[in-house]
């Protein structure tokens, strides 16, 4: 009689410390010529209070919408889509990391597909969050949002 013993727990032990030494960052990044969605997003997700100056005075005339004598400061306000989706989808989205936690515990899934799987989703959350608040005029917004898989220092 012969016996083949096939241990596994090395692997796991590997895909486990793999799994602990990175995570997903899910966003709009300033990389890549998206400086400009960068910052929209931003004013979107946290609002911003904006100094009127003499030239943007003249451009808000000049486009029609003359702004009054007494307006130092105009304020944008938050409509956050980033935090709001997360907050909104995290037990939805505790829900299907531990389900694909199982196939890294099989061995099924790299620690790399199980982060871009999560990011994959959240992106998607995230986008649907953008076109409910209203957010969508060109879809650039939209389309900007990423996820990257990072190696923590």
């Amino acid at each position: 009689m012969r016996v083949n013993d096939n241990n596994r727990i090395p692997k796991l032990i590997k895909v486990l410390k793999e799994l602990s030494k990175k995570h997903v960052e899910i966003g709009v990044f300033g990389d890549n010529n998206r400086w400009f969605l960068y910052m929209v997003a931003r004013v979107h997700e946290f609002g911003t209070d904006i100094k009127v100056t003499p030239r943007m005075r003249a451009f808000f005339a000049y486009q029609g919408h003359p702004l009054k004598s007494e307006t130092k400061r105009i304020h944008i306000p938050e409509r956050s889509f980033i935090r709001t989706a997360h907050d909104e989808n995290i037990k939805a989205l505790e829900s299907y990391m531990e389900k694909l936690l199982v196939g890294v515990l099989e061995l099924k899934m790299s620690a790399d597909q199980f982060y871009e799987k999560v990011g994959e989703w959240m992106v998607e959350k995230i986008q649907q969050k953008i076109t409910d608040v209203g957010l969508v005029k060109t879809g650039a917004l939209r389309d900007s949002i990423t996820y990257r898989v990072v190696e923590d220092k």
